[in-house]
């Protein structure tokens, strides 16, 4: 069974890979934050300002749907962009991005107790669509989400927007989890 979007949001805390005692994690950020341009379901920020964004999938038709839309994850902050999907429609993520030419960074997938692993490396994806190792690849044939050495990093105003956005994210749990006790 497909875990709840809090539960996996919970894990990603948790998670090790992305450090939530030294990064800050914020979920469901808007494109009027004034942080990104679009929607992102978690931004990771490093102590440094950059970040990382996370697009999570529950389903595969959410997955498609994904490339529906008018923006396509493209921000000139975002220094890594991973999918994370259900571990029982990983394949057809993966086999859809060779398809499309399309790279993340990465995929990360969950079980149905929520646990985390890295499913496949940017590397390995390059490879997958190009048939050869990462280094003979021609990089001009696909698209990539993340801009690794070319992101802008987050300037102190930014930064302490997404701090903010987080706080509220955090009341606003708090009291959904208040009002369902009593």
């Amino acid at each position: 069974m497909i875990p709840s979007i809090e539960k996996i949001e919970l894990s990603i805390m948790k998670y090790s890979d992305f450090n939530f005692r030294q990064n800050l994690i914020v979920f469901r950020v808007t494109g009027l934050s004034g942080v990104v341009n679009h929607e992102c379901d978690c931004l990771i920020m490093t102590k440094s300002g950059y970040l990382t964004e996370i697009e999570i999938k529950r389903s595969y038709e959410d997955f498609l749907n994904d490339f529906k839309k008018d923006h396509h994850h493209e921000d000139p902050h975002i220094k890594e962009f991973f999918f994370m999907v259900h571990e029982s429609f990983k394949d057809k993520v993966i086999e859809r991005l060779i398809e499309m030419k399309h790279v993340p960074t990465g995929i990360y997938v969950y079980d149905d107790e929520c646990r985390i692993s890295l499913a496949i490396s940017y590397t390995k994806i390059v490879e997958l669509i190009f048939g050869e190792p990462y280094h003979r690849c021609n990089m001009d044939d696909y698209h990539s989400y993340s801009n690794g050495w070319t992101a802008k990093r987050l300037f102190l105003e930014e930064q302490y927007q997404l701090a903010r956005l987080g706080a509220m994210r955090y009341k606003n749990m708090t009291e959904k989890l208040i009002n369902r006790v009593l």
